[in-house]
């Protein structure tokens, strides 16, 4: 019997692990008869605050309407600019246009994917409001040094930390490490089902340490309401629903095991595959904080790998194919150049670093990458001796 097809992205072995937790928590909600804004809320919001050290965590419907209920919160305006990779996932821009606002797209290092305070300095203008950074795949940003360089020019940092619950920015000792999220004027989460820490459909949330912003979110979270039928500020319906809560609330003692895990998958993969191709293969940089959302890999022939992979039995996918200038619909956003953006989009493809691989499966993805890449060595090698020879002929 041939092996099993390994998938980028593993939630059914992973809520297989937690299966009687989460039957309990569905239990325990479809008992209360409390299905929003309840006592699960309450707690998951508790201890994800605890988690990472700040003083409010705000859960909302979705990551994407993390980011929107933020910028709402902040005053984010028609007419506003704010700074965002040119390299990454549309949420992000899409919602600064989502508030009226213009993504102006900054390029992104050559090692990280991530914005710099150079390649930020290099776009802004006088209507530039804030910036978000985003922890791409799971790596800690410079969120430290970005967070000063726009408090200097008294704009905002918002954290967009969609891959990297749990990521943190390593300080001279344990003590002075940061949780992603924590740094800028606010972090915002997607718990997707395929995230770091997952529910079992959509859902988001806002950590903070501004109690202001903190109050100004709960009302934009639902529809302003204060109690008893009074409503303070016209806004929308974003909740983070009892059930998912739940769901999160049974996942989040798991997250240290799985993310020891997720690192070890990574560190594996890395070092099988840099050995095995001397290095042709290049990888997003490494950080003690790093989540391993996805492990990020580069190659000038990537196609040609992935070919090898699906052919294998295992699936590897591209994150992003295109930089965010080059989409449809945010091609009117593109004002300059992006070659970063550009070589990350041409070369990045996504290898997987789910805990709930096996250590067979990790040692056959490293396998099957290796001599994707060594047979094209090969290749390229017998193609140039063949253009030597033919031009000594003639």
């Amino acid at each position: 019997m041939p092996p099993r097809r390994v998938s980028v992205f593993t939630p059914s072995r992973e809520n297989a692990e937690v299966a009687r937790e989460l039957n309990a928590a569905f239990e325990r909600v479809l008992r209360s008869g409390r299905y929003l804004l309840g006592p699960e809320l309450e707690a998951f919001e508790s201890s994800a605050a605890e988690l990472l050290s700040t003083r409010h965590f705000i859960g909302v419907g979705s990551g994407t309407d993390a980011l929107i209920l933020t910028m709402e919160a902040l005053g984010v305006r028609p007419g506003d600019e704010v700074v965002v990779p040119a390299f990454g996932a549309v949420p992000t821009p899409a919602a600064v246009v989502s508030v009226g606002a213009r993504p102006v797209l900054a390029d992104v290092d050559s090692k990280t994917g991530c914005i710099t305070e150079e390649s930020v300095s290099a776009v802004l203008g006088p209507s530039t409001v804030g910036v978000i950074v985003v922890h791409l795949y799971g790596y800690p940003a410079d969120a430290d040094g970005l967070a000063k360089f726009c408090e200097k020019r008294g704009i905002f940092l918002l954290e967009d930390c969609a891959q990297a619950f749990g990521a943190f920015v390593q300080g001279p000792s344990a003590a002075t490490s940061k949780r992603v999220g924590t740094i800028g004027k606010a972090g915002c989460f997607s718990f997707y089902p395929t995230k770091v820490l997952a529910a079992l459909g959509d859902a988001g949330g806002v950590a903070t340490d501004d109690s202001q912003l903190a109050a100004k979110l709960r009302l934009l979270r639902s529809h302003g309401h204060t109690g008893d039928y009074r409503h303070v500020i016209a806004a929308r319906n974003s909740r983070l629903d009892e059930l998912q809560a739940a769901f999160l609330r049974a996942k989040l003692p798991k997250l240290e095991t799985w993310a020891a895990r997720r690192r070890k998958v990574a560190d594996r993969l890395r070092g099988a595959i840099t050995e095995a191709t001397a290095g042709e293969v290049s990888f997003q940089a490494d950080a003690p904080g790093h989540a391993y959302h996805l492990l990020a890999a580069r190659h000038s022939s990537r196609d040609e790998i992935l070919a090898r992979c699906v052919e294998a039995g295992f699936d590897s996918m591209v994150h992003y194919p295109l930089p965010i200038g080059a989409q449809t619909a945010y091609m009117k956003f593109a004002m300059g150049e992006y070659p970063e953006a550009e070589q990350w989009a041409g070369t990045e493809f996504s290898l997987p670093t789910s805990p709930h691989l096996t250590d067979e499966e990790v040692e056959r993805i490293a396998r099957t990458v290796s001599l994707a890449v060594v047979r094209r060595i090969e290749r390229t090698t017998l193609e140039a001796k063949a253009a030597v020879n033919e031009g000594e002929v003639s």
